[in-house]
């Protein structure tokens, strides 16, 4: 039986060894996938692996890094997710969540809301073979209050309508600054 764990240990998976085959037969032919900062979802499996294979390509050959973790989230959306970095291992950029029904994965959802910062981080990076990089210890995300105040204001404004450009320049820049 195909668990949301399981569904996110295959995405980090695929992530950490750009290795599509991790996930590939995972997903529904329905599959749907979203992120907070793109506008259009996309609605099928075909063209989730046409969209993400050239992204994990590229990846392998300009030689920058990403960090997919396994988490969990406590109080916004109680479950496990991924957390995702760039660059470094605690530059932490998004979280993913997933779906699940009839053991196939059906979405997948890349989201700055709830920010990665909430999640408790477990230092499990699948699809590692070195065990020595698997050894992070296990540890919650101590986000800064006045990050986290920053964070939630900011979700608050995109509640009342408001898009990026209309926030004020420091909300602008702290939104600039980690996406």
């Amino acid at each position: 039986m195909l668990s949301k764990e399981d569904a996110l240990r295959a995405y980090a998976a695929m992530m950490n060894t750009l290795d599509i085959d991790h996930i590939a037969q995972l997903l529904a032919d329905d599959f749907h996938y979203a992120s907070q900062w793109v506008f259009a979802e996309i609605e099928s499996k075909q063209d989730y692996l046409d969209y993400i294979s050239p992204k994990l390509l590229s990846l392998k050959t300009s030689g920058s890094k990403v960090w997919a973790e396994m988490a969990s989230l406590e109080r916004e959306m109680p479950g496990p997710c991924v957390v995702m970095a760039q660059g470094s291992k605690d530059n932490l950029v998004s979280l993913v969540l997933a779906g699940v029904v009839n053991d196939k994965i059906t979405r997948l959802d890349m989201c700055g809301a709830p920010s990665p910062h909430s999640a408790r981080r477990s230092g499990e990076y699948p699809g590692w073979k070195n065990a020595h990089d698997q050894t992070l210890p296990s540890q919650p995300n101590k986000a800064a209050t006045s990050d986290r105040q920053t964070f939630n204001r900011f979700v608050n404004d995109l509640h009342t309508g408001q898009s990026i450009e209309q926030m004020s320049p420091a909300m602008q820049k702290w939104w600039r600054d980690r996406y």
